[in-house]
């Protein structure tokens, strides 16, 4: 690319500041939105949690079975049973 193109480029974008303005406001809003984006998705995915050891760690259920035909269905652990496990917790390091 010559230095004489770079300059053509300039003055047609001199001449038409509508055009130009369209063209940087595009510009700097997809850089921005990508940057966010990107920012977004590198602290979600990129960063490993507040764990020393994520392997080890388990998900703890509440069990049901109403349903005789079914075998045990799994439930979100309710807080009082959260708290009731956590009292008697003998086996993990921390719930």
């Amino acid at each position: 690319m010559a230095l004489g193109d770079i300059g053509i480029g300039l003055r047609k974008l001199i001449r038409a500041p509508g055009f130009t303005a369209v063209a940087v406001v595009t510009l700097a809003l997809g850089i921005g939105a990508n940057t966010a984006i990107f920012t977004l998705v590198d602290a979600v995915f990129g960063r490993s949690g507040a764990v020393r050891d994520p392997a080890q760690l388990v998900n703890l259920y509440t069990t049901d079975r109403r349903n005789a035909l079914a075998s045990y269905s799994m439930f979100p652990m309710s807080y009082m049973n959260y708290k009731d496990v956590r009292a008697q917790n003998n086996v993990f390091s921390d719930i």
